[in-house]
């Protein structure tokens, strides 16, 4: 029995319920016991964790749901900790319940959903999340909007979900939802080819808009008078043949990426355009730098 015990704590980051104690044969005495002793830590009531094992954010997200009880899932800014959506990060366990559920452990912001179907929910590990489509509609609702559109460019850069995925999943259900109409707009303009190739390009093109500068044209296309293919910037302003590169630090894979990326840069100079490149450090002079090579002023 202890084994047994042992085993199932040890694929929950040391966690066990009193639940899952009984059905593997312990007496309500015998759990008593072990927390009376301090071999088990009561975290919520009836969620213990084993002596000696180690806090995580997992083991913390875990306990909130168990605690939560059946059909509950970790969600919101808990669930993009889990996915590792980039820029998402909790403060408190969050957890989505049924609607009919009323559970109230201390320290944990609790959901009451009455669209959560067996679509809206997948597996961290042993931890009950929602999906990558579901947790973006959530978070649409309590992050602002740069967060979300980070969140947003981080799932759909790694397939975890799609604009047509979250479409769908947006109709009917979640209509008019918090947070819905933001998420759609997102997508809107992702759907017309504005979605950048990093979210660090997405967080450029935001710097430049918000200073007043005009809107750059995202992923442009550049050719000569023929016609003839040169090259593919990041941002560009056609208009004033100035292209915008945003470098990230991971960007270049080697050497001969590299050298292809200057011959690049080298051909787009000589057919008459200016090339600026930024770094994620130099987003505070941006504006700026791109200002003076347009020769307006920003805001």
């Amino acid at each position: 029995m202890r084994a047994s015990i042992g085993l199932v704590a040890s694929r929950q980051f040391g966690l066990i319920t009193g639940r899952q104690a009984l059905e593997l044969g312990m007496a309500p005495h015998m759990i008593r016991r072990q927390a009376q002793a301090g071999r088990w830590k009561e975290l919520y009531p009836g969620v213990y964790c084993m002596a000696g094992s180690p806090a995580s954010f997992e083991q913390a997200t875990l306990a909130a749901v168990l605690a939560s009880g059946p059909g509950a899932a970790a969600s919101h800014r808990s669930a993009g900790g889990l996915l590792r959506l980039r820029g998402v990060s909790a403060v408190l366990p969050e957890v989505t319940v049924p609607y009919t559920r009323n559970p109230s452990p201390l320290g944990v912001r609790i959901y009451r959903s009455r669209t959560m179907c067996r679509a809206d929910m997948t597996k961290v590990g042993p931890i009950p999340v929602t999906s990558a489509t579901r947790t973006l509609i959530d978070l649409a609702a309590v992050l602002g909007a740069e967060s979300v559109e980070n969140a947003l460019d981080d799932a759909l850069q790694r397939r975890l979900t799609s604009i047509g995925k979250l479409r769908a999943r947006m109709e009917g259900a979640h209509k008019g939802v918090t947070g819905v109409r933001l998420l759609r707009e997102l997508l809107t303009a992702r759907s017309k080819g504005h979605l950048g190739e990093s979210a660090f390009e997405n967080r450029l093109r935001r710097v430049l808009r918000a200073s007043g500068l005009p809107a750059p044209t995202a992923q442009c296309v550049v050719r000569d008078a023929d016609g003839t293919f040169i090259a593919r910037v990041d941002l560009a302003y056609p208009k004033f043949k100035v292209a915008i590169e945003a470098d990230g630090y991971a960007f270049h894979s080697g050497r001969r990426e590299f050298e292809r990326d200057r011959e690049r840069q080298n051909r787009l100079v000589n057919a008459g355009w200016r090339v600026l490149r930024f770094t994620p450090t130099q987003l505070d002079s941006a504006a700026a730098t791109v200002a003076d090579a347009l020769s307006v002023k920003p805001k």
